[in-house]
């Protein structure tokens, strides 16, 4: 919990020392759930805005998530394979 503590901390300073509003970082962090993408998106932000671009990113930096969830559901199969094989 201490590193999440710290990279907010880190994020916080970054946007701010952009220029961006102090509220800005707390949003951010309530609404991407990427956090990678929160430091991407501060580039993203103070440069010039191409939608098409930052989207693409965001999926590209998000999509890892697609595989602990995949990696997530077949041990939960397993699991449940393995409970019934036992116990049924």
């Amino acid at each position: 919990m201490a590193g999440y503590v710290f990279l907010g901390i880190t994020y916080g300073v970054l946007m701010v020392s952009k220029g961006m509003p102090s509220f800005l970082p707390v949003l951010t962090a309530a609404v991407v759930y990427t956090g990678s993408m929160e430091f991407l998106l501060t580039g993203i932000l103070i440069s010039s805005f191409n939608p098409a671009a930052a989207f693409i990113t965001a999926i590209a930096v998000g999509s890892r998530h697609l595989f602990y969830g995949l990696s997530m559901a077949l041990g939960t199969a397993l699991y449940m394979f393995l409970v019934q094989a036992v116990f049924v």
